[in-house]
């Protein structure tokens, strides 16, 4: 696939057809009056277990890659890689990192991805989701036991014209 601006800056975009199915394999930048690349964006992939088998007029079909890595090069030299970690967990492949290397080998720290809550000790909780009471900072802080209550009005979201209204207890130390 090839798009064009009206500058002449072209993108083309590479695919890999696979089981029925077409995975970007790079994404190429050039001018067109440049025989050459500007840059390229590599996507890179490996095969995966956790896929499922779904039909498209009457044809099967599955996607059973997963991308692995992803690399930026700018005139024939990599500036950066980023490599992208899975993890196995109740039969599916869930993103846990986000790595980035240079071509001199420098890393930055990754970003990394939980999936439940953490509780204050770091670790996941084995259940995702309990209500334990039903209770309301209205009821629970009421002016009868010595709290007072603080009302912030204002704009709360940007380009946004309505008013918004927190109420939260004044507990004085």
């Amino acid at each position: 696939t090839l798009w064009e601006d009206k500058l002449g800056n072209i993108i083309t975009y590479n695919y890999d057809h696979i089981s029925s199915n077409y995975i970007v394999s790079s994404i190429q930048f050039r001018h067109k009056n440049n025989s050459s690349d500007i840059g390229r964006i590599d996507f890179n992939y490996s095969s995966r277990t956790d896929y499922h088998t779904y039909y498209y007029a009457g044809e099967a079909t599955y996607q059973n890659n997963i991308l692995k890595s992803i690399t930026s090069i700018s005139g024939g030299a990599t500036l950066c890689t980023y490599n992208l970690t899975h993890e196995l967990k109740d039969g599916v492949n869930m993103l846990t990192s986000i790595g980035c290397s240079n071509s001199v080998g420098k890393q930055l720290r990754p970003l990394c991805f939980t999936y439940g809550n953490i509780n204050d000790y770091g670790g996941t909780t084995t259940k995702d989701l309990e209500r334990i009471e039903r209770m309301f900072l209205s009821t629970y802080f009421t002016n009868s036991a010595g709290f007072n209550f603080q009302y912030i009005r204002g704009k709360m979201l940007a380009s946004n014209f309505k008013d918004g209204l927190v109420i939260i207890p004044s507990i004085s130390n």
